[in-house]
């Protein structure tokens, strides 16, 4: 019968999908990019019987970084506080200071309102940018990945419960999405990597120029961190790759990382620090990856003259390279964005706050408590051992382990330990190391000056109890136990921690971008290299506006195993243990000495038996006299 007639979808055709890709390509929800860094190829095929060789240029993809800019505004927009200068100019002193004080400034004491209003304009309007790269293979050819993420920052974006269109939103995983910045072609060589470093610093330096909102409010962004693993890292910063330096922040050597007092001793050696050492004499200012390398005698001693050092004729070579060595304490040239000038400034290409962090979450957690799951097994007390001993094997079996299994089996064993035996030293690792993990997948919210006191306590804690269970290890070398993974989690977690949360800087949702890319081009893709990228850069733009939170969801699945758990009450150290580890004890507690200042009674007291500090979940986020702390 007339106008009975039923409307049923169908599927859309391969010209309006190719109409509607290019009119999101032409507004700007996605983008193709622009070709950068080409390298040339040969490209082996057969043509009627016989081998062709056929050279071809490809290049990688690039999208500008004021693109991504505009796009990760225009989508974060809605999220952001945005006052106007009007707005602004007609805040109350006592709205402006709450404003400070609800982001942890307090040096306000002696502001003019003018200042003030100031302060709230600049925390308002810049927003801090992390970057990443990692190195992979797929179908056959080299690839490395570069993206940048806006970090979620209250002073910038609302919170949670100020976000009244969505109360089930999660603010902090939505705004801190990776956006592609760069495919490039590169194999694993620090010099296929090098040679992407000119579109790099050419993006930077368009970071001088701040976007403009809708409504005309001007937003400056600033690349404040590089999170990465430990290849990633070690190129990013310039230093040497093994060898007896163990850590590229504080210079450690590898047979001292089990030295906790030794490694909370340390400071961090900034990124302008390096350089004044590197470009100190002649080589360090050539442009070269390895400008130290096969360096004649010569050589050597004119470097080493030109830093103020002069040895007698008859020293030989030798040992004029292992004081050369010993002066650049493991870095081997410039950081790499430095590395086509080495004596400009970081200022000049915008990076002058950029900070290369040492703890990364997803690799070191999970690189360190597969270790423990490796030597542990002989330290367990009878009445559980089978019982761990079956979790851990259960484990191991696992053809694939991701970084949230580990932390799963790890509360597992930390429940089984809790029924036997909770006061061992084995007990006491677990129960550290399982709350160290939750603080370091906790949410920016959660960041304050009493969860930055607990992650500063049980790192102390878990290094010294690990070290006095695992003195005689049966599977493992000491470097490997005690290496970079233990040395991150001990000595640089709860320093990042109080600068920046450590959620923001995981990378596991950069680490998916490489499954995502292998499927993209098996599956959607000619495999001619040429056409790749663009196909792929495409595909993963807009495959991350719809992806699942995936982090979030494991985060889910771990917070009902440890919903088991004990309360978490405060931390009370023994005045034993304290003279046991006397100074790893003094160092810890200069690290701490802004929770100490305002005196007993106010982040800890004094007991008969040792001390306790008030870091529980039952005590207050905030107190009146907290320590100050952000980006």
């Amino acid at each position: 019968m007339p106008g009975n007639e039923i409307s049923m979808p169908c599927t859309s055709t391969t010209q309006m999908v190719k109409e509607k890709w290019a009119a999101d390509i032409e507004d700007g929800t996605y983008s193709i990019g622009i070709d950068c860094a080409p390298k040339e190829m040969t490209v082996v095929t057969c043509r009627d019987g016989e081998v062709v060789e056929q050279p071809v240029t490809i290049y990688s993809r690039k999208v500008p970084m004021n693109e991504i800019r505009q796009r990760l505004l225009k989508n974060q927009e809605k999220y952001m506080r945005l006052q106007t200068d009007e707005q602004v100019d007609a805040l109350s002193k006592d709205e402006a200071i709450k404003f400070l004080k609800q982001n942890q400034e307090h040096q306000f004491a002696d502001m003019e309102i003018t200042e003030l209003r100031a302060k709230v304009k600049s925390l308002q309007r810049n927003r801090h940018l992390v970057m990443w790269h990692d190195h992979g293979t797929i179908l056959g050819q080299g690839y490395i990945f570069i993206t940048v993420k806006v970090i979620y920052d209250t002073s910038v974006f609302f919170r949670k419960d100020e976000y009244s269109l969505n109360s089930t939103l999660n603010l902090q995983g939505t705004i801190e999405k990776p956006e592609v910045h760069v495919i490039g072609i590169a194999s694993s060589s620090h010099e296929d990597q090098a040679a992407l470093i000119p579109e790099r610093v050419s993006c930077l330096r368009t970071l001088n120029s701040p976007i403009m909102t809708t409504a005309g409010i001007p937003i400056n962004d600033t690349v404040r961190f590089f999170a990465g693993d430990g290849p990633a890292r070690n190129f990013e910063r310039g230093v040497q790759q093994g060898g007896t330096i163990r850590c590229g922040a504080c210079g450690i050597q590898t047979s001292m990382t089990s030295d906790i007092a030794h490694a909370l001793t340390l400071k961090w050696r900034t990124l302008q620090e390096q350089q004044d050492i590197i470009i100190a004499g002649k080589f360090g200012k050539m442009s070269t990856l390895k400008p130290f390398e096969n360096l004649r005698k010569a050589e050597l001693e004119l470097e080493l003259a030109q830093r103020g050092i002069t040895f007698p004729k008859k020293t030989n070579k030798i040992e004029l390279e292992a004081n050369l060595l010993g002066l650049l304490s493991g870095f081997v040239r410039v950081p790499t964005l430095l590395l086509k000038d080495p004596c400009q400034t970081l200022q000049s290409i915008n990076m002058d706050k950029y900070t290369i962090l040492e703890c990364e979450p997803l690799h070191d957690l999970k690189g360190h408590i597969h270790n423990l799951f490796v030597e542990v097994e002989e330290h367990f007390d009878t009445c559980v051992k089978t019982e761990c001993v079956t979790i851990i094997a259960h484990f191991m079996k696992k053809e694939t382990k991701r970084a949230c299994d580990y932390r799963h089996a790890a509360i597992l064993i930390l429940l089984c330990l809790l029924k036997h035996n909770k006061h061992s030293k084995v007990c006491t690792i677990f129960r550290t190391i399982v709350e160290i993990s939750e603080i370091m997948y906790s949410s920016e919210e959660k960041r304050t000056p009493r969860s930055i006191l607990r992650l500063y306590n049980l790192t102390w804690i878990h290094a010294t109890a690990c070290t006095d269970v695992f003195q005689q290890l049966k599977h493992l070398t000491q470097e490997k136990f005690y290496g970079a993974y233990f040395h991150a989690l001990t000595s640089h977690a709860a320093q990042q921690y109080e600068v920046v949360c450590l959620k923001s800087i995981n990378t596991e949702n950069e680490e998916r971008i490489f499954e995502t890319a292998k499927r993209i081009a098996s599956t959607t893709s000619n495999r001619k290299p040429e056409q790749v990228l663009p196909n792929m850069l495409l595909r993963l733009q807009a495959g991350a506006q719809k992806d699942r939170n995936a982090l979030e969801e494991q985060n889910n699945s771990i917070r009902i195993a440890a919903a088991h758990l004990p309360c978490v009450e405060n931390t009370v150290i023994s005045k034993d243990m304290t003279r046991k580890y006397a100074f790893s004890w003094q160092a810890h507690l200069n690290r701490i000495a802004p929770y100490l200042e305002p005196g007993e009674g106010f982040w800890w007291r004094e007991e008969k038996e040792g001390y306790e500090f008030f870091d529980g979940s039952d005590q207050p986020d905030i107190k009146k006299l907290s320590p100050q702390y952000r980006q």
